[in-house]
This record gives C-alpha cells, sequence and structure tokens, in this order.
C-alpha cells in the first residue's frame, strides 16, 4: 500500500497541531515518534477520519484526496479503514463482551486461518486463558494487548497503531515489535505512533520525527541514520600516524586506535571538516597506506529522536 500526506495542516482553535507535515511512508514499519502533544495522534485521527484537516492532500495508492472537498477526503479515508486495521490509543473497548466475542466480533470473516491465528496471537501475550472472560475484568495492559490482536487478524495490508506499547511490561512490549517484524515481512504495511523510541529499535526501516506539531526529519532509517552520523570508523594499515594527522587538520574531535596484525581500526568522531577522499588520498600520499577504507556508524532510533527533540 501507499500512502502519502501533503502539506496537511490541522488546527484546533488557535492551536496548530499539525503544521504543514508532508511525509510519504516508504518502509515496511513506519515509525512516527514524538512526545506527547508532537501531533502524532492528530495525524492517525486525520487518517482514521475521526476528525478533517484545514488543508492538506491525502494520497493512496495512486488515488488523490484533498481536503479542499470535503467529501473527497471522507471517501479516502473510508478507503483506507476499508483497507486497513487501526487501534487507536484509548479507543474505548465494550466491557460486558468476552475478549473472545470482541476478535470475533471485529473478525467478520470466520475461517479456520483467522481463528487458528487468534489463539497463536493470544498465547503470544499471555492471554488465552483470559479470552472468555469479560473484558471488564481485564487490566488496561490486557486491553491493550487484546486491541493489538484485533488488528492482526487476517494478516491485513495495513496496519495502524497508536502508541501500541502503552501500559505493556517489557516482554510485551517485544512481542509487539516481534510480531510487527514477522507481519511486515510477510507484506503487511505498519505505521506506529509512539514516544518509546528504543521498542522499536532494529525494527522499524523508517521515521518521522515530530516536534509541536512538525515534522523535524523523516526517512529510511539506515540512510538517514548514516547521514546524520558523525562517528565512523577507518581501516587502515597506518592507523596510528592517520589518527594523529585527522586531529591536527581538525578532521576528528576524539580518535581511539585498535591494531591488528599489520593494520588496524581508527574510531573517529568526525567535524565538519572531515572529506573521506582527502582521507584516503592523505593516506595513500603522506603515509604509504595500502589499505583503506570508511564505514559510518549508523544512529539508533534513540539517538535520532533525542537529536530532534533538542
Amino acid at each position: 500500500m501507499e500512502l502519502e500526506l501533503t502539506s496537511v495542516t490541522k488546527r484546533f482553535g488557535s492551536t496548530v497541531a499539525v503544521d504543514s507535515v508532508s511525509m510519504a511512508l516508504t518502509g515496511g514499519i513506519n515509525l512516527l515518534l514524538g512526545s506527547n502533544g508532537s501531533g502524532k495522534s492528530t495525524i492517525i485521527n486525520l487518517l482514521a477520519g475521526l476528525t478533517y484537516p484545514n488543508k492538506g492532500i491525502l494520497r493512496l495508492d495512486g488515488s488523490e484526496y484533498d481536503s479542499g472537498n470535503r467529501e473527497a477526503w471522507r471517501s479516502g479515508t473510508e478507503t483506507l479503514r476499508k483497507r486497513s486495521r487501526f487501534w487507536l490509543d484509548k479507543p474505548g473497548l465494550p466491557l460486558p463482551l468476552t475478549g473472545r466475542e470482541l476478535l470475533k466480533f471485529e473478525w467478520h470473516k470466520e475461517d479456520d486461518h483467522s481463528f487458528a491465528s487468534l489463539e497463536s496471537l493470544a498465547n503470544s501475550f499471555g492471554i488465552s486463558v483470559d479470552l472468555d472472560r469479560p473484558i471488564s475484568g481485564y487490566s488496561s495492559g490486557m486491553q491493550q494487548k487484546l486491541g493489538i490482536i484485533a488488528t492482526l487478524l487476517g494478516r491485513p495490508r495495513f496496519v495502524v497503531w497508536d502508541e501500541p506499547t502503552a501500559a505493556l511490561d517489557a516482554t510485551s512490549r517485544a512481542t509487539v515489535a516481534r510480531l510487527a517484524k514477522d507481519y511486515a515481512s510477510q507484506g503487511t504495511k505498519f505505521l506506529i505512533a509512539s514516544h518509546i523510541p528504543g521498542d522499536f529499535e532494529g525494527v522499524a526501516d523508517w521515521i518521522g520525527l515530530m516536534r509541536l506539531g512538525r515534522l523535524l526529519k523523516a526517512g529510511n532509517i539506515p540512510l538517514l541514520s548514516k547521514s546524520e552520523s558523525n562517528d565512523c570508523v577507518i581501516h587502515t594499515d597506518r592507523p596510528s600516524q592517520l589518527a594523529g594527522r585527522l586531529v591536527e587538520l581538525g578532521m576528528a574531535t576524539s580518535v581511539s586506535v585498535e591494531k591488528g596484525n599489520g593494520y588496524g581500526d581508527i574510531t573517529v568522531k568526525t567535524t565538519e571538516e572531515f572529506d573521506e577522499a582527502k582521507v584516503a588520498r592523505l593516506s595513500r600520499e603522506e603515509f604509504g597506506a595500502t589499505q583503506f577504507s570508511v564505514s559510518r556508524r549508523q544512529k539508533s532510533i534513540t539517538e535520532l529522536y533525542m537529536e530532534a527533540l533538542a
């Protein structure tokens, strides 16, 4: 599924909750990160059709829906809902129903695969024995697990989660990440809004960083991470000489050398003056190096998130 927002703005009175946000979800697991009040949930609610933008365009699988035409936007969000499963923040569950009754209601196509999946998912979260109890007796964490299970039944094309790890313990948060990774590997696309960056470390492959309604940065995590990183490792057979020269030339603020058999690795915290081509030439011409390569350290999601907030 292809989904893109262009110049989407949403105001509540004088408060701008979403400020001209444009993003294309190019990953399998797309993570929208920001602190409380950053606009994440407003974007999710706009996609769910629970509120309307003041302006903006939704593009979905080649079709365009302009908010200037309220019926067009409504048509776009209805199409999205039909192709997707949403778990919204604090949705309110029908408390008199049992967990199993709710899941059967949510998944109306009662085929064997879906209900086998139901039991498997319930086992993943350790709530199989609770499915025949009324939801009114569930803790907030158990309700959260139930909602996540409901979105995954039938292997939907697109899943939207708003704060899916809220109220969950560490083991259950890891289960949420693992399930997202497993389903994404089989073709399900995710949009996950969260304020806890570490929960999807190594799982998400696209990130959007939000603050005060604005999208500060967005893109494929490996590319964004490496472009933002100022840490690199240089592999060379002249590590000690080159390390000192990098500091002298103002290309590095710190270096450390780890030597091996005739070669070594220099861990470098680079400055804006660092030029890989210039360093390669320097290592060959000044020190006679025959081995040289540079690899950038990929920043973690948490590092990207904290730097954007700062």
